[in-house]
């Protein structure tokens, strides 16, 4: 009787190598566990050991996205199958890192909401990565307001966005960074961009309640400029409760706006302003609405809401 023969004998160890790549990639964390990858490690002590370092990060990957999965309140299916995620309290940098790493399986996402979640750039760097290799390319809505992010940030994100080859975020509608730490210099460096026709999509960008200066609007305002430039079709501009904004940031937004060709969809702009009762408690800064804004986004059909806000001007 012959000698039964053994996975060696049957498979050189090159057919070995591609096998267990092939298990080590059809392994999805959210909805198949790594069940045929361990059975066939268990096939014979060679196999087990050329694929020991694949299964345990399968199996790291499978327990993360059942935590990061019960952080959302949904199932591993729900998640996969979902077109809003929108994290409770619950959600930490760690399920950011996990989700950020999921998001090429989340092709039907539309909404994103990561709002208040105390996350800087180090959590969402693996949410960029996939976002700059084309994951969830149906995403319409994403909401960063209230976290960390800063300048840093947006240079990481402006990187994102100049990729070519495959768009990023080319079906984004709704752009959320306020309640942040963005200054100046990083909405130039988002800015650089648009001008390349970034978010060509665009509808809404909220940059309240930052620290973005005359030089951060004037920054927006070229990128439009031109006719051929970026943000054709933002019809909502938020910079409100953006301390260092003075007339001078105004009137670059005031010369825009009696260009019809720079940001030529705009229709709603909320501005920072400071009413007559609180000038004479805080006299050292400017006082607002601006005459010329006034008249400028009158002759344009732009409905501007000056937000009185003086909670970081105190």
């Amino acid at each position: 009787m012959a000698p039964s023969r053994t996975w060696e004998d049957l498979f050189p160890q090159d057919v070995q190598i591609l096998i267990a790549g092939a298990l080590s990639v059809s392994c999805d964390p959210l909805c198949r566990p790594p069940v045929a990858a361990a059975a066939v490690a268990g096939v014979s002590h060679a196999l087990r050991e050329l694929l020991r370092p694949a299964l345990e990060e399968m199996r790291a990957a499978w327990t993360k996205s059942g935590e990061m999965a019960t952080s959302l309140g949904m199932t591993r299916e729900q998640v996969e199958s979902a077109t809003v995620l929108c994290p409770a309290s619950g959600f930490a940098a760690g399920h950011a890192v996990t989700l950020g790493e999921l998001m090429p399986l989340l092709r039907g996402l539309l909404r994103l909401d990561l709002a208040h979640k105390s996350l800087g750039l180090r959590p969402l760097r693996p949410l960029l990565s996939a976002l700059d290799h084309a994951a969830a390319p149906r995403l319409q809505f994403l909401v960063l307001d209230g976290n960390l992010l800063d300048d840093e940030f947006c240079g990481a994100l402006a990187a994102v966005l100049l990729e070519t080859d495959s768009p990023t975020l080319a079906s984004l509608k709704e752009l959320h960074l306020a309640h942040n730490r963005i200054t100046s210099r990083g909405i130039a460096a988002l800015s650089d961009t648009l001008s390349f026709g970034a978010l060509p999509q665009c509808e809404a960008l909220s940059l309240a309640s930052n620290r973005v200066g005359d030089a951060g609007v004037a920054a927006l305002v070229r990128s439009s400029m031109g006719g051929g430039g970026g943000l054709r079709k933002l019809r909502r501009l938020f910079l409100h409760s953006n301390l260092p904004i003075t007339r001078l940031g105004l009137r670059a937004l005031s010369a825009a706006l009696w260009d019809r060709a720079t940001l030529p969809a705009l229709r709603v702009l909320h501005l920072p302003a400071l009413s007559s009762h609180a000038q004479a408690q805080h006299p050292a800064i400017p006082w607002y609405p601006d005459d010329e804004t006034i008249a400028a986004s009158s002759a344009r059909g732009v409905d501007v809401v000056w937000c009185f806000d003086l909670s970081d001007r105190a």
